[in-house]
């Protein structure tokens, strides 16, 4: 499944900067408007979104072939989960280099290696969040002598209604994304100014 990871990564950024992007901008022309780091960064959290979603229906499916005992197996190839993670890596294509090249933006060119350090403790952050909403779950639904959502024996679990609980709350980290995306300007960084300066300079000489 690694090689579906770095080839379906590979090959869609390939594929945007020399298919999806020229095609967006001929289609817009006279005034092309490609979009901008955070309009894809909203487009790689939808992304995400149908990601999850598929993972959920694959694993109510898979769970439909899960055999019955103390081994965790199914008669479902393994390759459905092909899907999904093409998905992932296309939702973090469009997300993390969008965050990358936000923060190098944004950030003055003294400041770049922080720029791009918070882009990691974005992605840090999301990893305990996760550990955290996991946590919070299987306390909840492991009560009663019930093994949980997500067990050692996922055969025994609810793997599925975790996926569509991630779902609905990466839904609501999109709708809050948007909202203040929409509220953000643009900074001027140190470099465009310099450039402008030099540039008014010349024209005085």
């Amino acid at each position: 499944m690694t090689v579906f990871d770095i080839i379906s990564t590979s090959v869609f950024i390939i594929c945007y900067d020399k298919l999806i992007l020229p095609l967006y901008v001929k289609i817009t022309k006279p005034k092309p408007n490609p979009p901008s780091e955070l309009q894809l960064m909203e487009i790689g959290l939808a992304i995400a979104i149908a990601a999850i979603i598929t993972a959920g229906v694959l694993e109510h499916h898979r769970l439909k072939y899960a055999s019955e005992g103390p081994k965790e197996t199914s008669s479902l190839s393994i390759f459905w989960q092909t899907p999904q993670y093409v998905l992932v890596r296309i939702a973090e294509a469009f997300t993390y280099v969008a965050q990358w090249e936000f923060f190098a933006a944004q950030v003055p060119d003294k400041l770049k290696s922080i720029g791009l350090g918070l882009s990691m403790c974005s992605s840090a952050m999301g990893s305990y969040t996760s550990s955290i909403i996991l946590s919070v779950v299987m306390k909840i639904t492991s009560k009663n002598g019930k093994p949980g959502w997500v067990p050692a024996n996922l055969n025994d679990g609810h793997l599925d209604r975790f996926f569509f609980l991630c779902a609905a709350l990466t839904a609501l980290n999109l709708v809050f994304f948007v909202s203040c995306a929409k509220k953000y300007k643009n900074i001027v960084v140190e470099s465009v100014i310099q450039y402008f300066r030099v540039s008014e300079i010349n024209q005085r000489s």
